[in-house]
C-alpha cells in the first residue's frame, strides 16, 4: 500500500503489537508529566477494540457491544474475511489487540441521539437522568409491538449495509390512539431493530455467529433498552461490571508491555469481571420477528427515494 502511495516506509513509525513497548520514557518528559524516567511506552490501539480486548470479547464469535452516544459492534475474527459481501458492505476489517486475532467493525450513529431526541420530546422539562427514567416507564408501559408504530433509527443516516448518509428517520403506523408512552417505546424498539441490522450484516458479511454478546458503555445502565434489545434479537445480553471498559483494556496493554502479565491470558483470568445475564424473552420472539422482517427492515428502500429528494431540497 504505501508504495501504491508513493509513501516511503521510513516515514511512518516501527510497527509494533498492541501492547508492544515502543520506547521509554525521557528525562524530558518526565520533567513535564511526573512520570519517572525509563517508565515503559506500549502500544495502544483503536477505542472500541481495545475495549474488547479489556473484557475478553477476543475469541471468534465474540462480540462486544458499545452502547452511547453511537453504537459500535466488535465481532472478533480468527482470519480476516475478504468477501464480497464485505467489500459490498464496506465493512471495516482489521487486526485486534488481541494476538492472532482480527475483527470486523460497525456502527449505528444515531443510538444515544435518538434516546435524547426521544427524551426531550416526550419527557420536555426533565432533563438528564430524571427525564431518561421517565422515558424508560413510558415504554415499560406500552406493549410489546408499540400498537403497530414502527421507528426507523436513521436520525443521523443509515450505517452498514445501507451507508446512506441521506437517510432518516420515520415513525410510520401512526394513529389517534398513538400516545406518548406508545412512541417511547416504539423508539426503543427501533434502535433494536438498528442493531440487528447491524448484527445480521456483519454476521452476513464473515460467516462467523456472534454466540456470546458483551455490553459496555452508558446504555448498559438502561435496562429497559437492554430488554428491549435482548427481545428483539433473541439473544442473550452479558453486562459487563466495568464503568470504563476502553481505559481499562489500555492500561491492560500497558500491563502487557510491562511485564505485569504474562500474556492475554493472564490479564483475562486475573482481571475477569462479572457480567449481568439479560434473557429474552420467548413470548416476544415471533412478534418482534414478524415486526422485523416484514416492517421493518423493508421500510428504508422504501422511503430511500422520498428521503434523498429531501435532502435535494437542502432542508
Amino acid at each position: 500500500m504505501l508504495d501504491a502511495a508513493g509513501v516511503p516506509a521510513q516515514l511512518m513509525a516501527r510497527l509494533v503489537p498492541s501492547g508492544g513497548v515502543v520506547g521509554r520514557v525521557t528525562a524530558e518528559a518526565a520533567a513535564l508529566t511526573g512520570l519517572a524516567t525509563g517508565t515503559g511506552v506500549a502500544a495502544g490501539g483503536h477505542d472500541h477494540i481495545v475495549g474488547a480486548f479489556g473484557v475478553g470479547a477476543t475469541e471468534p464469535g465474540i462480540l462486544l457491544n458499545s452502547l452511547g452516544t453511537a453504537e459500535a459492534m466488535v465481532l472478533a475474527l480468527r482470519a480476516p474475511t475478504l468477501t464480497d459481501a464485505l467489500f459490498e458492505q464496506r465493512g471495516h476489517l482489521g487486526i485486534h489487540a488481541a494476538p492472532d486475532r482480527y475483527y470486523t467493525t460497525g456502527g449505528v450513529a444515531g443510538q444515544g441521539a435518538s434516546l435524547e431526541w426521544a427524551r426531550e420530546l416526550l419527557a420536555p422539562g426533565e432533563p438528564g437522568e430524571p427525564g431518561y427514567r421517565r422515558l424508560n416507564a413510558l415504554a415499560a408501559a406500552a406493549p410489546p409491538g408499540s400498537g403497530g408504530v414502527v421507528f426507523l433509527a436513521h436520525l443521523r443516516g443509515a450505517g452498514r449495509p445501507h451507508n446512506d448518509p441521506t437517510a432518516r428517520g420515520a415513525l410510520v403506523g401512526l394513529t389517534p390512539g398513538a400516545s406518548r408512552a406508545i412512541v417511547a417505546r416504539a423508539v426503543f424498539e427501533g434502535m433494536a431493530f438498528a442493531s440487528r441490522t447491524l448484527l445480521e450484516s456483519m454476521e452476513a458479511a464473515t460467516g462467523v455467529r456472534a454466540e456470546a454478546m458483551l455490553v459496555i458503555g452508558g446504555g448498559a445502565r438502561n435496562p429497559t433498552w437492554l430488554q428491549i434489545r435482548a427481545d428483539v434479537m433473541q439473544r442473550p445480553l452479558r453486562v459487563v461490571a466495568v464503568d470504563e471498559a476502553t481505559a481499562w483494556g489500555a492500561a491492560a496493554l500497558a500491563g502487557l508491555g510491562a511485564g505485569v502479565y504474562a500474556d492475554t491470558q493472564a490479564m483475562l483470568t486475573r482481571a475477569a469481571f462479572p457480567a449481568q445475564l439479560i434473557a429474552p424473552n420467548p413470548a416476544h420472539a415471533d412478534l418482534y420477528e414478524r415486526a422485523y422482517r416484514d416492517i421493518y427492515f423493508p421500510l428504508y428502500a422504501a422511503l430511500r427515494a422520498t428521503n434523498r429528494e429531501i435532502d435535494r431540497l437542502g432542508t
